[in-house]
């Protein structure tokens, strides 16, 4: 497992990407916006159920996952 820790790079771009994100009208919560923008910059994707937020963070593969019951 690997732990990917916010660092300054990290804040600079999800600054960048929540300023983008608000001036089209489609803000997202701040934990989605860290969780993606701290995986986009360090060359991963996500592997997630909600695809809905994630699919906005420009730049970022997203791997759609649903729980089958």
């Amino acid at each position: 497992m690997t732990i990917l820790n916010l660092t300054v790079k990290e804040a600079m771009k999800a600054g960048e990407e929540i300023a983008y994100l608000s001036s089209i009208g489609q803000i997202i919560e701040i934990r989605d916006l860290l969780i993606g923008v701290i995986a986009r910059e360090n060359g991963y994707g996500v592997f997630t159920g909600n695809t809905k937020h994630f699919k906005r963070i420009r730049g970022l593969e997203v791997i759609p996952y649903k729980r089958e019951l």
